[in-house]
């Protein structure tokens, strides 16, 4: 029984990094129907700001205070990022196309960690500095005491102070965030921007402020828990990464809209991870990487269970935007074909004739980066949809190839064999088809909820705040008998205190849980 109480609470421990991750996902796309790939990568930047700032000096660190350095990193460094990030990036893609906004954010994941070791590596070039790197395995002291304080809650069952701040953080981030978004007049313009982005205009919301204000408050949380996960885990951009990518499962389980179903779902992704690793039979526990993967197991059944209800589309989603003009319009057909024989007859001479071994060998990997890249062609514009997982398609073909062609059969079946060995050709078939039904599996959740397009939150969410608080509005400020009209001009938000109190926020909101 010890046992289960320790995984149960090891596993709340590293849930509530989750819970921190997902509540911060949740709120970013909530507000600008962004989904943020790139938040391990902002919690990343906070921690390595917040080491560079309290390593010892003569380890070519400021030296700071625990304290002061995580205020400088939590409440200055991370929401700065934010406020950067949403001028820069962030504010262009809430009006960009589904793919766009994804790209944009994958496209952060790589370069904000490689600008932050780019730059300490600079500055100790150009200025003389000694700024360390985490080149090396590094983990801070934690925000508690130095050493870590350890207490037993029963036999068999402790519990030390990084893990106890980091549950802390986790529950007030949540709490905060709710309260902040049900029942403050930011959380009722924020809901207002994401519904009805136009009406909001309209009716006075100022969208730059709100959306400038929620990534701050995004980054704040990333950079929360990037500086409570530091002294648990190591300070690496895979790590980081890793665990926002575990978080998701969260995400989805929380609706991607409900704050409080984010906290406890990363709680219980947690949970469950150490639950499952701890009884899993001996044959999975040896299997590489299994840990790791039971959060992304999890999504994919919370993908399956709790997104796409009440969803009426089905299938990808066809982008909306207007294709820009071919420039072979009018051309014939042979003249359109040319080019690609004249380049395939030109490569097969290359390759068989002209190039050695070596650019043969760079040549066969180009190809298949093109056929990787042809498949995006495919998936995302002919179908409409965005998709991250090819790497798991060549993943699942490459091992089936490896496997077939590799292994020793007792017997061998002609044409398909030759001395107990699959042939190649025959082993890529079989590759393929198995890739095949990967793919399949991986897009049954993206046909039930009809692509990511049905999951934005203008379609996601039927109920809008600024409607609410139009037909509010309108109810307090219609003419009376025996009085004279109100002005035309429209009423706004920020109106009267009267206005105000009467666009109450249970009638105005779209419901957080």
């Amino acid at each position: 029984m010890s046992e289960f109480w320790s995984l149960v609470v090891s596993g709340v421990v590293s849930g509530a990094i989750y819970a921190i991750l997902a509540s911060g996902l949740v709120l970013t796309y909530r507000t600008s129907g962004i989904f943020d790939f790139a938040h391990g990568a902002i919690a990343f930047a906070t921690a390595f700001f917040f080491f560079q700032l309290h390593q010892p000096s003569v380890d070519g660190g400021l030296g700071m205070p625990t304290l002061p350095a995580a205020l400088l990193a939590i409440v200055v460094f991370a929401p700065l990022l934010g406020w950067v990030l949403d001028r820069v990036l962030f504010r262009r893609l809430a009006t960009a196309p589904e793919f766009a906004r994804i790209v944009g954010t994958v496209g952060l994941v790589i370069a904000l960690p490689a600008l932050c070791l780019w730059s300490v590596e600079k500055l100790n070039e150009i200025l003389g500095w000694t700024l360390p790197s985490t080149a090396l395995v590094i983990r801070p002291p934690g925000l508690g005491p130095v050493p870590t304080e350890t207490w037993t809650l029963f036999e068999g069952v402790t519990i030390d102070s990084n893990q106890l701040i980091a549950l802390a953080a986790a529950a007030l981030s949540a709490a905060s965030l709710w309260f902040v978004l049900r029942h403050t007049r930011l959380g009722l313009e924020t809901r207002a921007m994401v519904d009805r982005r136009d009406l909001a205009e309209l009716r006075g919301v100022d969208v730059a402020r709100t959306s400038s204000i929620s990534w701050m408050l995004s980054t704040t949380l990333a950079g929360l828990a990037g500086v409570v996960l530091a002294p648990i885990f190591e300070i690496t951009s895979l790590t980081f990464l890793l665990l926002t990518f575990a978080s998701f499962a969260a995400v989805v389980f929380a609706g991607l809209r409900s704050l409080p179903l984010a906290f406890v779902g990363g709680l219980a992704v947690g949970v469950i991870q150490n639950l499952v690793q701890g009884y899993a039979p001996p044959v999975l526990k040896d299997v590489t990487g299994f840990r790791t993967a039971v959060p992304f197991i999890l999504l994919l059944l919370a993908l399956f269970v709790f997104i796409g209800r009440g969803v009426g589309r089905a299938g990808a989603v066809v982008a909306e935007d207007r294709p820009p003009p071919d420039h072979r319009d009018g051309l014939p057909a042979w003249r359109r074909r040319l080019p690609w024989v004249l380049a395939t007859v030109g490569l097969i001479v290359y390759v068989q004739w002209i190039a050695d071994d070596f650019w043969a060998g760079l040549v066969a990997q180009g190809l298949v980066l093109s056929l990787i890249f042809l498949s995006f062609v495919v998936v995302t514009g002919l179908g409409g949809s965005v998709s991250l997982a090819q790497a798991t398609f060549v993943t699942a073909g490459g091992f089936t190839a490896g496997w077939l062609v590799n292994h020793q059969w007792p017997s061998s079946t002609p044409l398909l064999m030759n001395n107990g060995r699959f042939n190649f050709l025959v082993a890529a078939l079989v590759a393929a088809v198995v890739a095949s039904l990967v793919g399949l599996f991986v897009a049954l959740p993206s046909l039930r909820f009809g692509g990511w397009h049905s999951l934005s939150p203008r379609s996601r969410w039927p109920s809008s705040a600024t409607s609410s608080c139009s037909s509010s509005t309108r109810s307090v400020t219609a003419p009376r008998v025996g009085r004279s009209p109100p002005p035309s001009s429209a009423p706004s938000i920020s109106g009267s205190r009267a206005r105000w109190r009467w666009c109450s926020w249970p009638s105005c909101s779209s419901e957080l849980c």
